[in-house]
């Protein structure tokens, strides 16, 4: 009975989604085994969640050596959620990345441990050697539960015909209850949030720029003469590589400019804290798919640009209006006419999936991966 587990994840690095995540998992953990050693994968403890660091969870580096010793040293290996596994932007960094994990898992296989994929998402997958590496990390897993139909379908493609279908982790951390949003302001809110997504998978800064000025200007033109709206800026990653803070930065300074009504950036590193925060919007326009996820859980009306297939593979999933989703190539240009819609109609930027069916569909995985993989070893 495996008792003992590592979570592998990038955790503690200012990332909303992957500690959402975290959290979610070490509750399910504690309330299967409730004396169950917990090893977290980390390379900043002290920015782990604050739930996280009160459950007594030891930290283990990213450095190979110590993941190494910590598989040794648990009887199974937990990788809960994320999108890990895909070929997007960087051709050597994901090779190296994919290649990380297969070897750990292999590892793991070898000294007899168990591998367990939860809510995890697949794809895209659009070279020889990334499908190659993720066949042989799922492979190695016992059970793999994704969080999408689209997963699923490319975990099955890639000879994991068992594969289970969940949802994402973070939907745990929902407690149903969104009647009755409360925002501390009078004015309805409208959240942002965007990250540099041109330069990270394209090496194209400049068009972020745009897209920055762009959306400026769009809420200048949408709420010009009005001062109901306040704007809302949100990191879901904040400052370390790869965050939202130069561009959440970047569009203050538009938006202050301008004139318009709007918040310094805001980041919190506990990740209930941080939905709360998405309640209190009226309305959203967001990039990161956990940005996505929790407007979705918290029901606000919201625009999601499509920087990733992830974020279409969620919209598709919880249904949500195809107006709602404007691709990353088009958004600078198509992002006004679609403000202007959600503002004047949002119930039509809604999805129409209500939370509790993906909820359902994730409890329904977890409680066969407890009964199947983890609690009869």
């Amino acid at each position: 009975m495996s008792r003992d587990f590592l979570l592998l994840g990038y955790y503690g690095r200012q990332n909303t989604g992957d500690d959402a995540m975290l959290v979610a998992l070490v509750r399910k953990l504690r309330a299967w085994f409730p004396s169950c050693k917990l090893r977290v994968t980390t390379n900043h403890p002290d920015l782990l969640p604050p739930e996280v660091v009160q459950a007594s969870v030891e930290s283990v580096s990213l450095s190979i050596h110590a993941l190494i010793q910590g598989i040794h040293k648990s009887e199974a290996v937990v990788l809960g959620g994320g999108t890990h596994f895909h070929d997007l932007g960087s051709k050597p960094r994901y090779f190296w990345l994919l290649l990380r994990f297969a070897v750990l898992f292999a590892y793991a296989r070898l000294t007899v441990k168990k591998v367990v994929l939860v809510g995890i998402g697949i794809g895209p997958l659009r070279t020889w050697w990334s499908r190659c590496l993720v066949a042989l990390i799922l492979g190695c897993s016992h059970v793999v539960m994704v969080r999408d139909p689209d997963s699923l379908q490319l975990a099955r493609k890639l000879g994991k015909s068992m594969s289970l279908l969940g949802f994402d982790l973070a939907v745990l951390l929902e407690s149903g209850d969104n009647a009755g949003r409360i925002s501390e302001y009078e004015s309805p809110i409208l959240g942002i949030n965007l990250l540099p997504a041109f330069d990270i998978y394209y090496h194209a800064a400049q068009r972020d720029q745009e897209l920055v000025e762009a959306l400026s200007e769009a809420l200048e033109g949408a709420l010009s003469g009005s001062n109901r709206w306040r704007i809302r800026l949100i990191e879901f990653k904040g400052s370390m590589a790869e965050g939202d803070t130069t561009m959440m930065g970047a569009l203050w300074e538009a938006l202050v400019h301008r004139q318009v009504s709007v918040e310094k950036p805001v980041f919190e590193k506990d990740p209930e804290r941080m939905l709360e925060i998405v309640k209190g919007c009226d309305a959203m326009i967001t990039m990161r798919y956990h940005a996505c996820l929790f407007s979705f859980l918290a029901e606000v009306p919201s625009i999601w640009i499509d920087y990733h297939p992830k974020n279409a593979s969620l919209a598709h999933d919880v249904h949500l209006p195809p107006k709602a989703l404007v691709p990353l190539e088009v958004a600078s240009d198509e992002i006004a006419d679609r403000l202007l819609d959600l503002l004047a109609k949002p119930e039509s930027f809604v999805a129409e999936s209500p939370v509790h069916n993906p909820s359902t569909r994730l409890h329904k995985a977890l409680a066969e991966i407890e009964a199947r993989s983890l609690r009869n070893g």
